[in-house]
């Protein structure tokens, strides 16, 4: 079968990379999880051969679960050590299974070893009991995410309710914000390299269906699918929901009808957008465009993609055979409920997803006349890029599905041009938030010192000050910053996450990471 990237004829050098094909399930138990992950492993292998004869690159494949609290099926246990001891220990087993699950169907469908390993997340805890299992389960199981949600639902008496992730909460809850210093800190004193906070963020108002890890997650069995709000009535139906109100470019819509598995994109565009945006540059006679210019130029050159794209992994998601084959996984017949297909794509998330092979961002800024991120104009530039992100084909006849972040993001840990930015006192924390106010993720791979968190490691940075550990207040600074985030999140109403990487030296010291998919930069003060 023919790619469509070959019919809007692009070459193999100018197309995208794709950062992530996600394929999302959402499980009622544990068991139904493996079943479940192993029907997403052969649509992902489906997707990655479809992509890979049109030539576009495929960096990783991902398999996303519901919030693991709805489908583990086992008590975490608080205030009793065996109990608790037992959770983490399901929830791992449970992980491990699935992803080995994923692995062996998505290989037996004809992934081969030059393929890219497959990768799983067992979504957000919603209590810090859930929270507090997952620095086990990072240390534990290679090859699995988790999150955690940080906001509090409230009940139709305006107090406090009952917690649910598909409720978008009005604040913070405390008590999550501590959970996920506190996952922070832990995995930061007890993974090597403080790394394995790669593998975990604190999630404020974040939809469903988001394929970008740590943050990706399925709808809970039977609970809210993601919609575009201004995707054609065609595409809603697919995915069984209706648009959100008040409109974006995600949104929570009417309860999940019956696609077993929903498959999003997640891209890495930088090596298409950023020649666009110079030369939009290089055609001002400035020599620099404004925002607007630069933006869209980078539409222009992304828009063809995305639609060649969705019209691939569309005719992957159309195959009876493969939605027969999901169906039974799930044990139902040929198609999902309420007449759904058993398989739906739901689009594409257009977010500037940095990585240190790729052309820097601050060659972006550059474009627009701004001489490195963070400095006045910044925001200016972040605005109109996440606006063309969000509203790409808006005006045409067929507008491209859109799902999570669609903005601009600016993790240092991801980007060389950020990480430089950082080392020369040009980019602080505090610049990292206000930029998020209006573009992508929030706190995004950001290496910070946090006093007392190290106090038996050598060299600079390891006081055991006022902040100590635990108990004596490691908590409470990052605990803040988390807070910083969510607040942000809710009053703007818009998704944030945060993953911060405590690190065991002083601010201004240089990182020392040794890891695929990040460069190094200089330790960040938290504010």
């Amino acid at each position: 079968m023919a790619s469509t990237a070959k019919e809007v004829g692009v070459s193999r050098g100018e197309l995208p990379v794709v950062r992530t094909i996600t394929a999302f399930v959402s499980p009622a138990t544990a068991a139904q999880a493996k079943a479940l992950s192993a029907a997403a492993g052969a649509v992902l292998a489906a997707c990655f051969a479809r992509l890979s004869e049109g030539g576009y690159a495929v960096q990783t494949v991902r398999v996303a679960l519901s919030p693991f609290e709805s489908w583990l099926g086992v008590a975490p246990g608080v205030d009793d050590e065996a109990a608790t001891t037992a959770y983490r220990a399901s929830l791992a087993e449970a992980a491990a299974a699935a992803l080995e699950a994923a692995k062996h169907s998505y290989h037996a469908a004809g992934a081969g070893d030059d393929a890219p390993g497959v990768l799983l997340t067992v979504g957000p805890a919603s209590s810090p009991a859930g929270a507090l299992a997952i620095p086990h389960l990072v240390r534990t199981t290679p090859g699995v995410t988790a999150s955690a949600d940080v906001g509090r639902a409230r009940g139709a008496d305006g107090d406090a309710g009952s917690r649910t992730l598909m409720t978008m909460a009005p604040s913070a809850d405390p008590a999550m914000c501590r959970a996920c210093a506190e996952v922070m800190s832990e995995l930061a004193t007890t993974t090597e390299d403080a790394a394995g906070n790669f593998q975990f963020a604190a999630l404020a108002r974040v939809d469903p269906c988001t394929p970008f890890f740590p943050a990706a997650f399925a709808p809970p069995a039977g609970g809210a699918a993601p919609a575009d709000a201004a995707a054609s009535a065609a595409g809603r139906a697919a995915i069984g929901a209706e648009p959100a109100v008040g409109g974006g470019a995600t949104g929570s819509g009417a309860a999940a009808r019956g696609p077993r598995v929903l498959v999003a994109l997640g891209l890495q565009h930088l090596n298409i957008t950023v020649p666009a945006a110079e030369a939009a540059a290089a055609a001002d006679p400035a020599g620099h465009a404004q925002p607007a210019a630069v933006a869209g130029a980078v539409a222009a050159a992304l828009r063809p993609h995305v639609r060649a794209l969705q019209a691939d992994i569309e005719a992957v998601v159309a195959d009876p055979s493969l939605a027969a084959a999901v169906a039974a996984a799930h044990g139902g017949g040929a198609g999902g409920s309420g007449g759904a297909p058993a398989l739906a794509y739901i689009g594409t998330d257009t977010s500037f997803a940095p990585n240190p092979s790729a052309p820097a961002l601050d060659r972006l800024f550059r474009a627009a006349g701004v001489p490195h991120p963070g400095a006045s104009g910044s925001l200016a530039l972040a605005s109109a890029l996440t606006a063309a992100c969000k509203t790409l084909g808006v005006g045409a006849s067929a507008r491209p599905l859109l799902v999570g972040y669609c903005g601009l993001m600016l993790p240092p840990l991801e980007d060389l041009g950020l990480a430089s930015a950082v080392s020369r006192g040009q980019l602080t924390v505090s610049d990292l938030l206000s930029l998020s106010a209006v573009c992508g993720i929030g706190l995004d791979t950001v290496p910070v010192h946090v006093p007392g968190l190290f106090p038996d490691s050598e060299g600079a940075g390891a006081d055991s000050g006022a902040e100590g550990v635990a108990a004596a207040g490691v908590a409470p600074p990052l605990e803040r910053v988390i807070g910083d985030v969510a607040a942000m999140a809710y009053r703007l109403g818009k998704p944030l996450s945060c993953r911060l990487f405590p690190y065991a030296s002083a601010a201004g010291s240089a990182t020392e990471f040794d890891h695929p998919h990040m460069c190094n930069t200089s330790v960040m003060a938290l504010p």
